[in-house]
């Protein structure tokens, strides 16, 4: 039987680290994930990235979204979380792995269908493969989720990517 984490102080339940561990938060997947991801970001190792990526355990706290002192966490492990995922991309696409590469780019745009980088990514990386309607379909549906989720048309290097892919 393992040690439970969570321990009953009165009427509280307030967690409790692992004996031995030297900082108290050091456990906390949230906290783990973010240590990882930061030394991932700085280094080219498909294997840090990856290890980060399997840490992060989802949207922070998502049974209470509205909670106004978890908001700057949640959106800072989602940023982490996309850089990461866009890190791995470009390490994939250095060493030539575009499915994989790809796989890395769509994970950003299921969870931000309005990531304008990881769009334009996978538009280059669509037409250097000869998928040229391919990328434009991606063009399109980046235009319409930044219209419709943040009522903005995509950035100038993004409209020169298409227009470029037209001609």
């Amino acid at each position: 039987v393992g040690t439970s984490h969570i321990q009953a102080e009165g009427h509280w339940l307030v967690l409790r680290p692992a004996p031995g561990d030297e900082a108290p938060v050091s456990w906390l997947d949230a906290n783990a994930f973010s240590r990882s991801a930061t030394r991932a970001l700085t280094v080219r190792k498909v294997a840090d990235c990856c290890a980060a990526l399997a840490l992060y355990g989802g949207e922070y706290l998502p049974d209470d979204p509205y909670a106004e002192w978890a908001v700057p966490r949640r959106e800072e492990l989602s940023r982490l979380y996309l850089a990461v995922l866009l890190h791995l991309a470009g390490l994939y696409m250095d060493r030539g792995n575009a499915r994989s590469a790809l796989h890395s780019l769509w994970s950003i745009l299921e969870a931000d269908p309005c990531h304008e980088s990881a769009a334009r990514a996978i538009m280059r990386l669509q037409a250097a493969s000869g998928r040229r309607a391919e990328a434009i379909r991606m063009y399109r549906r980046l235009t319409t989720a930044l219209k419709s989720e943040l009522d903005l048309e995509p950035d100038r290097e993004t409209q020169a990517l298409f227009h470029a892919l037209r001609n």
